[in-house]
Formats: structure tokens, C-alpha cells, sequence
């Protein structure tokens, strides 16, 4: 198990790494300590002290491997921190809908608009199916 010490976002301004990248040092119980990459859509809701273990893994198209840090969470605390708001502009039909699709079934939080005031027929199954789904 590792523990979470500290986390940075980092700027990296070279054009074959050009991006915004979010890393942390963190200590296992021994003392070791491994500089990390944490993903994304997990930067935002860790803070120091979480707990967590390191996967590592090749990036697509890199034969550089990476160490990942992986938070443990709670089934609650997962579905309540790291799942998004959003909102599907068109979705009452064709892509939109089949984007608003997508979000719903990976359990984000979506809300659904179009230029009709009722659902289609679509809408109100999705609606049905997924209750994270909204249509306003």
C-alpha cells in the first residue's frame, strides 16, 4: 500500500510531450518513496494522506513504462467524487443521443437537451434506465 504525500500539476511546453500532467511523490511503508502519474479525472478529488497502490503500464505508441497511482476508494466515495455533470447539447436524437448514451451507461451524471420540449421516445427509455440521466 502507498500513501499519497504530495501532488503537482506540471506543464510540459515540448511539442512531441506538449500537455498538462498531473504527478505526485508517494512513500510506502518502508520508506521508498516513486514519483508517479496520476491520472486525470482523479487529480482533483486526492489530496495528501490517500491511499492508493501503482500499477504500471506502457503508454499507446511508447515503449516507456509508467507508474500509475491508483487510489483505493469506497464503492460510495468513487461514485460521489469521480463522476462528472454533463450536459448534452442535441440529445434528443441522432449523435448527441448516442453521446448521451455513452455518459449515462458509465454512470456520469447527464443532462439531456433539445429543441422539444417532451423527450423522444428514445430519451424516456434512457431516462428510464439511467436515473443519473436528466432531460431539461
Amino acid at each position: 500500500m502507498w500513501t499519497l504525500q504530495y501532488i503537482s500539476s506540471v506543464h510540459v511546453p515540448l511539442p512531441s510531450f506538449a500537455g498538462n500532467y498531473d504527478v505526485g511523490l508517494v512513500t510506502n511503508k518502508e520508506g521508498e518513496q516513486q514519483l508517479v502519474y496520476i491520472p486525470t479525472d482523479s487529480a482533483n478529488v486526492l489530496k495528501p494522506g490517500t491511499k492508493g497502490k501503482l500499477l504500471k503500464k506502457t503508454e499507446a505508441g511508447s515503449s516507456e513504462l509508467m507508474t500509475i497511482f491508483v487510489p483505493q476508494r469506497s464503492k460510495k466515495e468513487s461514485v460521489q467524487t469521480s463522476k462528472k455533470v454533463i450536459l448534452v447539447t442535441g440529445s434528443n436524437r441522432g449523435i448527441g443521443f448516442a453521446i448521451a448514451q455513452r455518459f449515462a451507461a458509465q454512470k456520469h451524471y447527464v443532462i439531456l437537451n433539445g429543441t422539444h420540449r417532451v423527450p423522444s421516445e428514445d430519451v424516456r427509455k434512457l431516462l428510464k434506465k439511467f436515473p443519473r440521466a436528466v432531460y431539461r
